[in-house]
């Protein structure tokens, strides 16, 4: 037997081979309870999860990774009476100008109806912007060219119809109104009164030239207008589209004078424009 090889008798071989046993028993859980204190104090110290980074073999860790943040646009000028086409042909004071002015004209309209019991019937008392809207039929369109009036009818099958003398627009519809070089953003921020003469062209056309007609029928004459006409005249011509063009800025700005068939008749447009 094992025993005798140390010198012990049967029964004293039994009590060591138990002495042993249980020194190995507590020496063993004591392993593992130190293991386990140790793999304790490490998750203290480090979070539950995280990401393991991917990786792509041989490729090597960046020292910093960077963050880029979205940048928040700058605000833009509301410009609800008017859409400026191409936009980085327009600047911003120009656009502001003008803005200026659809409001000036969408003020007077909205004044107009808001009197009328008829109309207020129909639309409640509206604001200069949704006036200007609804007789315009939505927001007016400036597009500007780099060709002349001359130039640009002649894309449109006009060539024989020439543009005389210097052109800044032409209104060709309720909504579209064209730009020409010679309305450059310096001349258009120092008169933009001009926006109102060509509205009353897109006036004259919501009405099918109605008010043209009540121009030549007063025999309206430019001699008839107040002065100085340089602030708010934009045509030479006697035309009665051109007169009625100019006579409606007058109306819009309160210039007075001849314009009394302009002021009788003005309530009677919005309500057929307003009642169809």
């Amino acid at each position: 037997m094992a025993g005798r090889e140390f010198g012990l008798d049967p029964m004293q071989a039994r009590y060591f081979v138990i002495w042993v046993l249980l020194l190995a028993c507590v020496c063993g859980g004591y392993s593992l309870r130190h293991s386990a204190l140790k793999t304790a104090d490490i998750s203290r110290t480090l979070p539950m999860s995280l990401p393991a980074p991917s990786r792509v073999k041989g490729e090597r860790y960046p020292a910093v990774i960077k963050v880029q943040v979205a940048q928040t646009p700058a605000q833009q000028p509301d410009f609800s009476f008017l859409h400026f086409t191409p936009p980085e042909a327009w600047r911003v004071e120009e656009k502001e100008a003008l803005h200026q002015m659809a409001a000036r004209n969408g003020a007077h309209l909205a004044q107009l109806i808001n009197q009328e019991p008829s109309l207020v019937a129909i639309h409640g008392l509206v604001s200069p912007e949704k006036a200007f809207l609804l007789v315009f039929g939505g927001s007016v369109e400036l597009h500007r060219t780099p060709l002349s009036c001359t130039e640009h009818r002649a894309t449109r099958g006009l060539a024989h119809l020439p543009c005389q003398g210097v052109v800044w627009g032409e209104t060709l519809t309720p909504r579209m109104i064209l730009v020409f070089p010679a309305a450059t953003p310096t001349t258009l921020e120092a008169r933009p009164q001009w926006l109102l003469h060509e509205l009353g062209h897109a006036f004259n056309l919501v009405l099918e030239r109605n008010p043209e007609q009540r121009t030549a029928e007063a025999n309206v004459s430019r001699a008839d207008f107040p002065s100085p006409a340089r602030a708010w005249q934009f045509s030479a011509e006697n035309t009665p589209s051109e007169l009625f063009a100019d006579g409606y800025l007058a109306w819009v700005i309160g210039a007075g004078g001849a314009i009394s068939w302009i002021e009788q008749a003005g309530v009677s447009w919005l309500s057929v424009i307003l009642q169809q």
